[in-house]
C-alpha cells in the first residue's frame, strides 16, 4: 500500500486527518512517503512548480507551506525517456535521456527550456 502522510509542522508534528476541515492548502511542513513516490504541486489541480518525494521521511521541507495539490506517481518507470530542448517550443539543440543524468556532465545544465516525456 502506498500513501503520503503530511504534517503542518516540521519534525512530523500536528498530523491532520481531515485536510478539508483543517484548510491544509499551503501548510505542509514535513511528510512521510510509504511506497510509490508522490508529486507535490505549488498550485491547485496538479499545476505549478512541482517536487517529487520518493519513499522516506522528510522532517523539514525547504519549500514548506507551498503545496496545494498532491498526486501519487502510478506510471511504469521501468523504461524512462525524456527529450530536453535548448529553446522553448522544442527548438535548438536537444538530448534524449534514458536514465538519471547529471546535466552538467553532458553540457546541458541550465540550458533546457522545453521537454517531451516519451515514457
Amino acid at each position: 500500500m502506498s500513501k503520503i502522510v503530511v504534517f503542518t509542522e516540521e519534525g512530523f508534528r500536528n498530523n491532520v486527518n481531515n485536510l478539508e476541515k483543517k484548510s491544509f492548502n499551503n501548510v505542509i511542513s514535513s511528510l512521510k512517503v510509504i511506497g510509490a513516490p508522490w508529486v507535490a504541486y505549488n498550485d491547485e489541480n496538479f499545476t505549478g512548480k512541482q517536487r517529487v518525494f520518493e519513499e522516506g521521511e522528510y522532517a523539514t521541507l525547504e519549500d514548506k507551506g507551498k503545496f496545494s495539490s498532491l498526486k501519487m506517481i502510478t506510471d511504469d518507470l521501468d523504461d524512462p525517456e525524456i527529450q530536453l530542448f535548448e529553446h522553448v517550443n522544442y527548438g535548438g539543440r536537444s538530448v534524449t535521456l534514458h536514465k538519471e543524468t547529471n546535466l552538467h556532465d553532458i553540457a546541458f545544465s541550465d540550458i533546457a527550456s522545453s521537454h517531451k516525456v516519451k515514457g
